[in-house]
């Protein structure tokens, strides 16, 4: 969620910006003060799969079957898709293109709320001046679709004083070298055509340390100097508290600035494609560790390879806690989770945090860790709400209200209690203060995919599709559930989706094992013959290993088999550090010779 969250505090000061679901109220969509979205742009984003963020997919559905009308944008018709008003099957990582020609439209064609505009926005004639080289005609020739199609598109979302639209951005924005500035954009769409944090538009979280940059006060200013990567990336220091992957992949491989000694593995299969480009240059540079701590529910082919020690980590079932929205900045449900059973020796995520916490906190810091217990953690975290963690408990859920629409009027977005935004100039930044001090342009722009057929002609020549990858599966959530037997039949291999013009070409068929190549890597998987991509894309299923299998090295549960990741390189970044290209790398796609086939 980094380019997501960068470009939210930036430009507004807050926390997630989210779709108008009404979560917040019990009454939800019967209540008199939401008013439903005219139009949902939906871009990067499969809600009915991930149900990411606190947004339930199922809330979606309900509001178009109330007469909310979906555009979507996506390299893939998927099945929301389907149920759309408009789709823009763009070719994957143009998304910048796309929304600036949709600024274009809006400010040319004068579709935009003036009042807002001229009361809350800084920056709109550098935002109009910067969007004129981005016709329609530009954008739809890299983006692959046509110029009317993005007109029709932006006069739905223009201001009309009654219409409002709200928006959806999803992971696919954040796995893009250019997605800091396509979040720009649409935050940008969404204010001058007046749909920030009114009914029906887009809800504005509350002002709130959602970066966690409080947990780095405590270091020292040495300490926080040796954080990898902060001289290179330094948004990563001011926003994410962490330091810049990467670039600590290369401190692990070479030892400099200095080496590493231990490794805590926190409820990840890092070496399953999930989150790690490169997972064998990880694998090999994390086997250094002298000691490898893992957290785990299962035994991965990540802690197999790598663990030590494994914490046998608790199930939802087999432990207290809480489940808020966006983390409680937007309105919305938050759950009890009550603690169900007990299975032998595990301990929760909180169990162990406060287990730890109470051992070394006082020793390294001269006074007491603030929680002695899961239930003091509990009560403390639910004060942020109308209600006790006692109540919440025996009651399971309640609601989270934010503060209503229009928090920029009341003051209640502003650590101050000002109107306004919590930004330099006090209004939504358009042209961002932040991002220049951070040495980037202060205005969206667009680049071209890094290593697509503009960029890199002499890659396009070998490896011509773009291939994309991460699309949700019902049945499993990244690398999860692949041994759950009933879940495994559902989806019981891993897809590579491809057109049947490019399939007939290179002579594949449904079911027929192919390997999917580029420079840096390859995978096999399952050919499946579909229309619904494009003809230059091929989209990877991704977070695939075989439970069945051995679990040893060097097979690992057969991690290396379909392991997508080893397609996506190194360190292909954008200025500010984020966007791993994991929805945009040139491959080649063949039937795998017989001699060479590892599935089925």
């Amino acid at each position: 969620m980094g380019p997501r969250q960068t470009a939210m505090t930036m430009m507004l000061g807050s926390a997630y910006i989210e779709l108008d679901f009404n979560g917040g109220s019990l009454d939800v969509w019967d209540d008199p003060e939401w008013t439903r979205p005219d139009y949902v742009f939906c871009l990067g984003k499969e809600p009915l799969k991930s149900n990411p963020d606190g947004l339930w997919g199922h809330a979606l559905i309900e509001i178009m079957k109330r007469g909310s009308k979906l555009i979507m944008v996506d390299p893939r018709v998927n099945w929301l898709a389907t149920r759309a008003d408009q789709v823009l099957q763009i070719i994957p990582g143009t998304d910048g293109a796309l929304c600036l020609a949709i600024l274009n439209v809006l400010i040319n064609e004068d579709l935009i709320d003036h009042e807002f505009v001229d009361k809350w926005c800084y920056g709109f004639d550098e935002l109009a001046e910067r969007v004129q080289e981005y016709t329609p005609e530009f954008a739809a020739e890299t983006c692959g679709i046509t110029a009317d199609e993005i007109r029709v598109c932006a006069r739905k979302l223009g201001f009309d004083g009654e219409h409002h639209w709200s928006l959806l951005m999803g992971v696919a924005v954040d796995q893009n070298p250019n997605g800091c500035q396509v979040t720009q954009c649409l935050i940008a769409m969404a204010a001058i055509t007046g749909n920030l944090d009114v009914p029906g538009g887009t809800v504005v979280g509350v002002q709130m340390q959602f970066e966690m940059t409080g947990a780095t006060d405590f270091m020292s200013d040495e300490l926080k100097n040796k954080c990898i990567g902060w001289d290179t990336y330094p948004i990563v220091k001011v926003l994410l508290n962490t330091t810049h992957p990467d670039i600590t992949l290369e401190a692990l491989e070479t030892g400099r600035p200095y080496e590493l000694k231990m490794a805590w593995l926190d409820s990840t299969n890092l070496l399953s494609p999930t989150c790690s480009a490169q997972p064998k240059r990880w694998h090999d540079a994390l086997m250094k560790m002298e000691f490898t701590v893992a957290k785990e529910m299962f035994m991965t082919p990540t802690v197999m390879a790598l663990a030590d020690v494994v914490l046998p980590l608790a199930t939802w079932a087999e432990h207290d806690g809480i489940v808020m929205t966006n983390q409680g900045c937007q309105m919305g449900i938050a759950g009890a989770i009550n603690k169900g059973l007990q299975v032998g020796e595990c301990k929760s995520d909180l169990e162990m945090l406060i287990h730890f916490g109470n051992a070394f906190y006082e020793k390294a810091y001269g006074e007491e860790y603030p929680f002695k217990t899961v239930e003091e953690y509990l009560t403390d975290d639910v004060g942020k709400m109308d209600t006790t963690w006692e109540e919440l408990s025996e009651k399971v859920v309640a609601t989270n209200d934010i503060g209503g629409y229009r928090k920029h009027e009341r003051g209640l977005i502003r650590a101050d209690g000002q109107p306004g935004f919590q930004t330099t100039p006090g209004r939504v930044e358009l042209w961002s203060t932040g991002y220049q001090s951070l040495g980037d342009d202060p205005l969206p722009y667009y680049f071209p995919p890094k290593l697509g057929a503009e960029a890199r002609p002499d890659l396009a020549k070998e490896y011509p599709f773009m291939c994309t990858t991460g699309a949700r599966y019902f049945a499993s959530f990244h690398s999860e559930h692949r041994q759950i037997p009933s879940l495994r039949q559902l989806t019981p291999e891993p897809y590579l989706e491809i057109h049947p013009e490019a399939a007939e070409k290179l002579g594949i068929k449904t079911g027929d094992e192919v390997t999917i190549e580029n420079p840096w890597g390859s995978a096999h998987e399952i050919a499946k013959v579909t229309p619904v991509v494009r003809k230059d894309v091929v989209a990877a299923a991704h977070g695939w290993w075989y439970p069945e299998e051995d679990g040893e090295e060097p097979n690992l549960y057969g991690v290396w088999k379909s392991n997508v990741n080893s397609l996506i390189p190194h360190r292909v970044l954008g200025k500010m550090g984020f966007g791993a290209p994991y929805k945009q790398v040139p491959v080649k796609v063949y039937r795998t010779p017989n001699e060479e086939r590892v599935l089925g």
